[in-house]
């Protein structure tokens, strides 16, 4: 959970998208590329 007071009374917008690439574009990626994207986001998480 995050709290964050702010009293200074500035707002702000926050705007959010759910990034889904295209299959299409997938495919046509080499197998040692895949595997390195996988692994670097994997990375990210470990």
């Amino acid at each position: 959970m995050f709290v964050m007071g702010d009293l200074g009374g500035i707002t702000g917008e926050f705007n959010s998208w759910s990034f889904k690439p295209r299959k299409a574009v997938i495919d046509q990626l080499e197998q040692d590329a895949l595997d390195s994207a996988v692994q670097e986001a994997e990375d990210l998480f470990a």
